[in-house]
């Protein structure tokens, strides 16, 4: 049983880093459509209740808890379920973990493709030309 939980999880990855691969040579030479706004605090300030309020007051797209989950393909996410997604109406949170597909998530695993995960801060080696120019796209 382990060995399948072990193959199942190698499969897993392997999709979503060849789909990541894939939506990013899509997307390498195309500026975003809209503003990006990033929210960002140290834990316990109100970051995540600020996004739950915005999500709500205003029309935004933002990193959920599936965006979390297929890291490697966000934007595929975004083309062919964005416009059914519900807004979640809840103000719930758990040390910044919300409830259900469609809730607001930090999304580590998708950051895991612009930055490393230790350490955890960001230094000006991290900063390459290629890496921002990921991001951008």
């Amino acid at each position: 049983m382990a060995d399948v939980k072990a193959w199942l999880r190698g499969a897993y990855v392997a999709a979503n880093h060849g789909l990541e691969r894939l939506e990013e040579a899509r997307h390498r030479d195309e500026p975003a459509g809209a503003p990006i706004l990033f929210i960002i605090g140290a834990p316990r300030t109100g970051s995540t209740l600020l996004i739950q309020l915005l999500i709500q007051a205003f029309e935004l797209s933002w990193l959920s808890n599936l965006h979390h989950r297929a890291f490697g393909y966000p934007g595929l996410i975004e083309r062919l379920l964005g416009p059914w997604r519900p807004v979640p109406r809840s103000f719930e949170s758990r040390y910044g973990t919300t409830r259900g597909l469609w809730g607001p998530s930090e999304a580590p695993r998708y950051w895991r493709r612009f930055f490393p995960a230790e350490p955890d801060y960001v230094t000006a080696a991290h900063v390459t030309p290629e890496r921002v120019a990921a991001l951008r796209g």
